[in-house]
């Protein structure tokens, strides 16, 4: 029984993270787009920092 949720804490994690990794690239991505966009406009020249992606 102890295994059995255990084995089931380790995917419910692995989930946690594989979530966390695709909500990180897509705030990246945004992220690159809006600088793209923001860099050709005169109003504002703020740099963003782009998140970090890699674990």
């Amino acid at each position: 029984m102890a295994i059995q949720k255990l084995e089931i804490c380790i995917e419910m994690v692995k989930m946690a993270i594989e979530i966390v990794a695709v909500f990180v690239d897509a705030v990246g991505t945004i992220v690159s787009k809006d600088n793209k966009y923001s860099s050709s406009s005169t109003q504002s020249n703020i740099d963003l920092p782009t998140p970090y992606v890699g674990f």
